[in-house]
């Protein structure tokens, strides 16, 4: 089926292009690297920042990619408008275990890092379990995927619980500060990093890094590798497009430039949607520089996200009811209510409450106490 999908394309291209002297081919279509949260994950593939992500070369059903997941992924665009993989990194940003919780902020920090929770961020326990922010406690080992905000606190798209016998290694990334090269300490937002046990390691405040070690009993962490996370590297190979989702930081509207998910973007000649400021959502279209950073040739600022997460459960299945008086839709014979802040999408696109349908497959996200839907998504069937 594969060969004959690909021998359709390849038919399609020529028909497309019978008045060009050449073929087109996905070997001399552009370079691109995509970076952003995962969704529609399938073993076939992935949506990123809007564009279907195919590998011939991985299994994405084999990998750990799930719903939420960050990734990094390097590739050559097709003809159908899908990007063919050659590589595909998945950026958890903590590993470890939870020191506290805030269920009204929807806030939890693990080893000094700041997490802010929010209607969008994916939960799984590790046995397939249901989890959300409320069923978390204190203790709990837990993987996160996110993006960075301007203040330094993790966005968490994704949320994994790791159950039964904790692992004893702790994992973070984050910005050097507070560097002591004499006690080799430094801090990772409130967690301090002790580097004493290793050598040949030179560091400067403002590096970000990824950490890996254990925590003593002062809740120091003991750090048994440090790797830069340098996204814009030098070392790192690099040409082509690249289009990036993230939240915007150190937004300079003089200067037309802004730092996105590590990378430093020129917007100045950018087609521009939005308003740019710090803590935006925003989305990234343009080319790789020789230095590492970014010239966009498009931007998109949505808004910051919200923080609202008091919805503590979920069902899943068809609408049999819509009433479009009182705004209330009827699942699995309970009726939910909606208000001006329930977000209503179909495949990460926002669409009205009067675009909802009779037999419509949603997951819809409440508040128990009152059935007040926070969140209604139309799920889309998988791509085979």
């Amino acid at each position: 089926m594969k060969q004959l999908l690909k021998a359709i394309l390849g038919l399609v291209a020529i028909a497309t292009c019978s008045a060009c002297n050449t073929t087109p081919t996905n070997a001399n279509l552009p370079n691109v690297r995509l970076v952003g949260v995962a969704s529609n994950v399938t073993p076939q593939g992935f949506t990123v920042v809007g564009t279907k992500v195919i590998s011939s070369k991985t299994n994405v059903g084999a990998m750990s990619i799930a719903n939420g997941s960050v990734v990094d992924v390097r590739g050559k665009h097709k003809s159908d408008g899908s990007v063919e993989a050659n590589e595909i990194i998945e950026d958890t940003e903590i590993k470890g275990s939870i020191s506290s919780i805030d269920i009204t902020t929807s806030i939890i920090v693990v080893l000094g890092q700041t997490i802010q929770a929010d209607l969008n961020t994916v939960y799984e326990g590790s046995d397939s379990s249901s989890l959300s922010l409320a069923t978390l406690k204190i203790g709990d080992y837990i993987e996160v995927s996110g993006l960075r905000q301007a203040d330094g606190s993790l966005l968490a798209s994704r949320i994994e619980l790791e159950k039964g016998e904790k692992p004893s290694g702790m994992e973070v990334k984050g910005v050097v500060t507070n560097l002591d090269t004499t006690a080799k300490t430094f801090m990772l937002g409130m967690q301090v990093v002790d580097y004493s046990g290793l050598t040949n390691v030179t560091l400067t405040n403002g590096q970000r890094v990824a950490v890996k070690g254990t925590l003593n009993s002062s809740s120091v962490l003991i750090a048994n590798r440090i790797v830069s996370k340098n996204e814009n590297d030098p070392e790192k190979p690099r040409s082509g497009d690249i289009e990036l989702e993230g939240t915007a930081g150190n937004v300079d509207t003089t200067a037309k430039t802004l730092v996105v998910h590590g990378f430093q973007v020129d917007y100045s000649n950018a087609i521009l949607e939005g308003t740019p400021v710090n803590g935006s959502r925003v989305e990234v279209e343009g080319t790789i520089q020789a230095d590492g950073s970014v010239k966009a040739s498009k931007i998109e600022f949505k808004g910051k996200r919200s923080e609202v997460n008091d919805a503590d459960g979920k069902v899943e299945g068809k609408i049999s009811a819509i009433d479009a008086t009182t705004k209330t839709i009827t699942v699995a014979g309970i009726i939910y209510s909606t208000d001006a802040n329930t977000k209503v999408e179909r495949g990460e696109i926002h669409i009205a409450f009067t675009d909802l349908q009779i037999n419509d497959n949603v997951e819809v996200r409440f508040v128990t106490t009152s059935k007040l839907a926070r969140k209604i998504e139309i799920e889309l069937p998988e791509s085979k």
